[in-house]
């Protein structure tokens, strides 16, 4: 019989920490944390999705507005 080792034995009587993956943005590599946002179906963290609405606010502002019930006017 093998005899125990005593790592083994003492991560056994104090018990293991539970397992938690650990959730990382594609974009910067940082920890999600409790919130994430779903962007093309990747979860990106605050500080990347605020980059990627900037973005997109830049060039797509006739959709934003749309989406946030805004009415565009075109005066030319």
């Amino acid at each position: 019989m093998m005899e125990d080792h005593p790592d083994i034995r003492a991560a056994l009587e104090s018990g293991y920490p539970g397992y938690t993956r650990q959730r990382l943005c594609p974009c910067c590599g940082y920890d999600l944390g409790d919130k994430s946002f779903e962007v093309d179906g990747e979860n990106l963290c605050l500080p990347c999705f605020t980059e990627w609405v900037s973005d997109y606010l830049s060039t797509n502002p006739e959709e934003v507005a749309e989406a946030l019930c805004i009415d565009v006017h075109d005066e030319s």
